[in-house]
């Protein structure tokens, strides 16, 4: 009987931390440099046109859409593809300056990167540096040189890569997940 209620406890820990959980990001900035940008000669970047293109990143194809109808003037995404087969590696989302969408709402930066997926076959290969350099300087020839992302805390692999291509943490974010949906402190 000890061992069913220990069972059943565990079992609704489990559950509830689905519904209710505490998170907490780093954000970190890089600004625009020459020696930031890192390539390969075999991948390249495609602005995405149309939302029949999009692929899985960190956000479901359902909520990538929903950003885009919400946010059209303000939302890119980017496809980081093989040169030669043609083959999609990963995804990233920038929402500029008046973009209400993300958790995160943008008030006072000009860009913030989100949705940064490398298909797990491709990683480990530093082409989400490749992506996120690429992207970088687009934003540069827009006249944008600063930009940010957020990455949980516990993602050392994201951290790793972004420090690699100079991302600094320049501040925490904490927020609460309930039914999936993330809430900031200061909204509660």
């Amino acid at each position: 009987m000890r061992d069913f209620f220990l069972k059943l406890i565990k079992y609704i820990n489990m559950v509830w931390h689905k519904i209710y959980s505490f998170r907490e990001h780093w954000i970190m900035q890089c600004d625009y440099s020459d020696k930031n940008i890192k390539t390969q000669n075999q991948l390249y970047i495609k602005s995405i046109k149309s939302i029949d293109e999009l692929i899985d990143g960190t956000y479901s194809i359902n909520l990538q859409k929903k950003v885009w109808m919400h946010n059209k003037d303000f939302c890119r995404t980017y496809i980081l593809k093989e040169t030669e087969s043609q083959n999609t590696v990963g995804i990233a989302s920038i929402m500029f300056k008046g973009g209400n969408e993300l958790e995160y709402k943008i008030r006072n930066v000009e860009a913030f990167i989100f949705n940064v997926y490398i298909k797990p076959e491709y990683r480990g290969k530093g082409y989400a540096q490749v992506l996120l350099s690429h992207i970088q300087a687009k934003l540069h020839h827009e006249s944008i040189d600063s930009v940010y992302l957020a990455v949980s805390k516990d993602n050392e692999s994201a951290i790793s890569a972004y420090k690699k291509i100079n991302f600094k943490v320049v501040g925490t974010k904490k927020f609460i997940r309930i039914l999936r949906h993330n809430v900031p402190y200061y909204s509660i």
